[in-house]
């Protein structure tokens, strides 16, 4: 193999790559203990942002997302946050004595860390919009904080450990 080869191909590998962190995979830290126990502050994993171009945040599953605007002011607006979506667009969705309701029906979260410690009233999610909660709902700055997320925040879901 010539050098001029083995420049093209390490000029291919290092596009590849770049295009693949971009738009398809990508690699996050935990900075914040909102998500414990499900991700412990320094935990990594892999964030699928490719999945976002045919399915839409579910319910139940992680995602991370740009700062929206009352946090971005604070940790500015390159800041990626992860939360669990709990409710999409058209639902409602509540918090009453320690417990998550959505379209009134009690939502089971092995996950928590421990019982909600507060409440909120009735809402309805905005069409276009996802309500996420931190797993440790005791620190965690969330939708139940901020309101409801716009989805074109979110950047993808979290699959795995890195």
């Amino acid at each position: 193999m010539t050098t001029n080869e083995r420049a093209a191909d390490l000029t291919a590998g290092l596009l590849i790559s770049v295009g693949i962190r971009r738009w398809a995979l990508d690699t996050r830290y935990i900075f914040s203990p909102s998500m414990e126990p499900t991700l412990e502050v320094g935990d990594r994993f892999v964030l699928d942002k490719l999945s976002l171009r045919w399915r839409p945040p579910e319910r139940g599953e992680v995602v991370c997302f740009r700062a929206p605007p009352p946090l971005s002011r604070e940790y500015g607006e390159k800041a990626c946050f992860v939360k669990r979506v709990v409710a999409v667009g058209g639902d409602t969705v509540q918090v009453r004595r320690g417990a998550l309701y959505v379209n009134g029906a009690r939502v089971r979260e092995e996950y928590l860390r421990s019982p909600t410690s507060y409440a909120m009233p009735r809402l309805v999610v905005p069409q276009g919009h996802l309500f996420v909660l931190g797993d440790n709902r005791a620190d965690s700055r969330d939708s139940h904080f901020w309101g409801p997320l716009q989805s074109s925040y979110v950047l993808g879901r979290a699959i795995g450990e890195a």
